[in-house]
């Protein structure tokens, strides 16, 4: 594979190979801030021939591949040493024979079906600006996080997420993000309880990495939190979020679609190779 060092060099790699080609799926829809922060921070790299290119990013635990592919193509990925994951994204309404086609392309390259999930949305309103206070008989606070708080922060992630569903930052990546203001925090008695980051991208948000200790579950904390964060984005002019939910995480699913949230007509399957 071939390095990717700059967003110019990327943006014209994937604009040569959509010149001229139809009907070609892809996984890859960063925002261009997104995907210079990610060339910044990452290793970044590709491969590419007449009915694929292959760009691989590469996080702590895996290497996360997206694609341009044509219809009839198959994919070409050299081996690694690092588990690889990708997804299809295919939206409501899709057939099952053609998703069951497209991955068996994937399946005899080895990859196998990891997970799925379901993309909602939520529409804010003004009143969002206005936070509901879940916390004073159970004495927990909510606030803005403070650098302080990232290795605590990161330690609540690494050991309730799946490493491979969702790609955590580093310490210094998360510095940064907690001096935007856009990762928030419960804690209790001075400790980090819960957290979660807002991403932010012109009028909208993806809310990550929701997240509460094991003990405090069950008990409002995580809507408590979510509503918090979600205060914060209405104020600062955010129109919609989104989220991705495990199609298994049916509390998750049924939380998320009590406090408002509808879907949105995306599914992705999550698929993965292990190294080999």
């Amino acid at each position: 594979m071939k390095k990717i060092e700059t967003y110019e060099q990327c943006n014209f790699i994937i604009q040569k190979f959509k010149n001229g080609r139809k009907k070609i799926f892809t996984n890859f829809f960063f925002m261009p801030k997104e995907l210079k922060e990610v060339i910044a921070t990452r290793n970044v790299q590709y491969q590419e021939n007449e009915d694929a290119l292959i760009i691989c990013i590469e996080e702590i635990d895996f290497s996360h591949l997206y694609y341009f592919m044509l219809a009839k193509s198959v994919p070409v990925i050299e081996d690694t040493d690092k588990t690889i994951i990708t997804d299809l994204v295919v939206r409501s309404g899709t057939t099952l024979e053609k998703i069951t086609l497209e991955q068996e392309k994937w399946f005899a390259v080895n990859f196998k079906k990891y997970k799925q999930y379901i993309r909602l949305k939520y529409t804010l309103k003004k009143s969002d600006c206005c936070h509901i206070n879940f916390t004073e008989q159970n004495l927990w606070r909510l606030s803005c996080a403070h650098t302080r708080d990232a290795n605590d922060i990161l330690d609540i992630w690494r050991t309730n997420l799946d490493k491979y569903s969702t790609p955590l930052p580093s310490v210094e990546e998360l510095f940064q993000l907690i001096k935007l203001g856009h990762v928030y925090v419960a804690s209790q008695d001075n400790t980090v309880i819960g957290a979660v980051y807002m991403e932010i991208a012109l009028k909208k948000c993806t809310l990550k990495h929701l997240t509460i200790c094991a003990n405090y579950r069950r008990q409002g904390l995580g809507t408590a939190l979510m509503n918090y964060a979600l205060g914060e984005m209405a104020q600062e002019g955010i129109e919609k979020c989104f989220l991705w939910v495990d199609v298994n995480n049916t509390a998750a699913y049924k939380s998320y679609k009590k406090y408002g949230f509808i879907e949105e007509g995306l599914r992705s399957i999550q698929l993965m190779r292990m190294p080999n």
